[in-house]
């Protein structure tokens, strides 16, 4: 603002001074002579504005010269600053695809681990694997009844099989009444194997018995109590009271990591006695916590 003040003050004495230095002449002239004297001093104001345009002019182009400089440098930096942020970006760019591949490589060796690790607990776990295999026995023992009917486990496993328990089954046998079929459990089976000097096997007793608390009136006690000739012949209770050929029993056993398992077998109903049908797999319920299986249920 004060150099646009500068510059209009300074046209202004200029052009005063170059006014009075034609007008004051004119006193010192003849009167006859004015009319050149005028047109002497109009051509020269208008040689004095030409200059003067002129000067304003290449002033003017100056100006925007030194603007087209400076805009011209201005370019130049911006394209420079442009060129460094794109190299920068080129820089980033490739750090970034480097920790991506660096990131895939740690994925791809933390998978491969994970999967070794997997594989190792799997053969561990197949080596200590147990599995039963379940027949129908009956044994002699010094106590009344002398003989009594067992579930017979044998090992066909890889490992030890601990704490060795068959879930109860309910049946039904009339209308308020249910027996309970209960087993015998057994702590510690060893696999047989091809190197074992003997067999090994698990008796596990069959037990009938009735499951409510039996009723006072003694008509109902009556159709309610499992009768005595049952007791000690629960596959006859079986193959009396249901017409299904046959039942689901539930093995539940550990093996020596702790690790629980479940397995189903079925076995069918030949006159009085039980035989094997089919052999489940075992199922890993839990590494701790027992995981419980549905209850066994006659087929």
């Amino acid at each position: 603002m004060n150099k646009r003040l500068a510059n209009w003050l300074r046209s202004v004495l200029v052009i005063a001074s170059a006014i009075l230095a034609l007008w004051i002449p004119r006193f010192f002239i003849d009167t006859a002579q004015h009319q050149q004297y005028y047109q002497v001093v109009i051509l020269t104001l208008t040689l004095l504005a030409i200059l003067w345009y002129s000067w304003e002019t290449r002033s003017m182009q100056k100006a925007v010269r030194d603007q087209a400089a400076a805009a011209t440098r201005q370019i130049a930096e911006i394209i420079k600053q442009t060129e460094a942020v794109s190299e920068q970006t080129q820089i980033a760019a490739l750090q970034i695809h480097e920790v991506v591949a660096q990131t895939q490589a740690v994925k791809n060796q933390t998978e491969a681990i994970a999967g070794q690790t997997q594989e190792l607990i799997y053969h561990r776990r197949l080596s200590i694997l147990p599995k039963l295999s379940v027949g129908f026995t009956r044994q002699n023992v010094f106590y009344s009844p002398h003989v009594v009917e067992c579930l017979e486990l044998r090992n066909i496993g890889n490992g030890a099989a601990v704490n060795i328990a068959i879930d109860d089954i309910r049946l039904k046998y009339a209308d308020n009444a249910f027996a309970r079929i209960r087993f015998d459990k057994f702590v510690f089976l060893e696999p047989n194997k091809e190197s074992s000097p003997t067999d090994k096997f698990a008796h596990l007793r069959i037990f009938i018995d009735n499951e409510d608390i039996a009723p006072p009136d003694p008509v109902e006690f009556a159709t309610w109590s499992v009768p005595l000739d049952y007791r000690d012949n629960p596959s006859a209770f079986f193959r009396a009271q249901t017409k299904e050929q046959g039942i689901t029993l539930v093995v539940r056993f550990q093996d020596v990591d702790g690790a629980s398992y479940s397995q189903s077998v079925t076995m069918g109903i030949e006159g009085n006695n039980l035989r094997p049908l089919e052999l489940g797999r075992p199922i890993v319920q839990s590494c701790g916590d027992e995981v419980r299986a549905p209850s066994p249920s006659v087929t």
